[in-house]
């Protein structure tokens, strides 16, 4: 609640979701590289940073030209939206279910190739061709639903 009033970030999103899961991983990595031991601090000064540019991004109404960074958090928003309001629930979770089945698929298709065990040129196999097949059937699924 109180980033929500500080922060300037009135629909935001209480726990943990992968945008912020993403952003403390990130995070991590740069410090990992110079000394762990700073990460409390570097955290803290980011926590202070973070809601200055978001009142900044208010007053001046510059979140207009988030276009121009990246689409990711407009379209993904908007997409959930349309798809529970226009086609009804069973729909909306039908596509939740299967863009989480999709993420999970890639993920370990992923793994796998990169994995110690297929380390041979079979990984380049997990990692190309067998991840081409859910992307197509996402594309087919995709286009099948706009028709």
């Amino acid at each position: 609640m109180l980033f929500s009033i500080l922060g300037a970030q009135p629909l935001t999103i209480g726990g943990i979701t992968g945008l912020i899961s993403l952003f403390n991983d990130t995070i991590y990595d740069i410090i990992a590289r110079y000394d762990v031991s700073i990460y409390p601090q570097f955290i803290c000064w980011t926590a202070i940073w973070a809601p200055i540019f978001h009142w900044l991004t208010a007053i001046w109404n510059t979140c207009d030209y988030m276009r121009y960074v990246t689409v990711f958090s407009i379209k993904g928003v908007e997409e959930l939206v349309s798809e529970f309001s226009s086609r009804g629930s069973i729909d909306g979770y039908l596509n939740c279910t299967f863009a989480i089945l999709y993420f999970a698929t890639i993920y370990v298709l992923e793994k796998l190739g990169s994995n110690t065990i297929f380390n041979l040129p079979s990984g380049a196999f997990w990692t190309t061709t067998l991840t081409r097949k859910p992307k197509s059937f996402g594309l087919a699924l995709r286009i099948s639903q706009d028709i």
